[in-house]
């Protein structure tokens, strides 16, 4: 039966580990203009595990195969700051608690500006060269 238990953990952990990987926690960088966003998140794990083994109705021993292995996992993914690197250097803003998604979405319609201006003018350089 324990060996069954560890199987079993084994497996539920390789699981989650492909969720918990480098990836997750540092996202896909976004560059706009001369500045790279690079979104980092908190990645938590959980995990249970058990097993056992029964007896037979009647108090007349242990039957065979009657015991069992259960188990079940979780991850939670929480984004917590951007790493902003530009000519003036490498800084870390963070979300702080409950402001997060505040400050992310007060910073949206300046970062989409930039990102429209920015292909506005990739596009008449384009146009202009050709």
């Amino acid at each position: 039966m324990a060996t069954m238990v560890k199987d079993f953990v084994e497996i539920l952990l390789s699981e989650l580990k492909t969720v918990a990987k480098t990836e997750t926690i540092f996202g896909e960088p976004v560059q706009v203009g001369d500045r790279t966003f690079i979104p980092v998140s908190k990645v938590s794990l959980g995990l249970g595990a058990g097993g056992g083994e029964g007896e037979a109705p009647g108090g007349q021993g242990k039957k065979p195969g009657g015991g069992g292995v259960g188990g079940g996992g979780g991850v939670s993914v929480h984004p917590i700051a951007v790493i902003v690197i530009d000519a003036e250097g490498v800084k870390a803003l963070s979300f702080g608690r409950g402001a997060g998604w505040e400050k992310l979405i007060e910073a949206v319609p300046s970062l989409l500006e930039k990102v429209k201006g920015l292909k506005e003018a990739h596009k008449a350089k384009a146009e202009g060269e050709e």
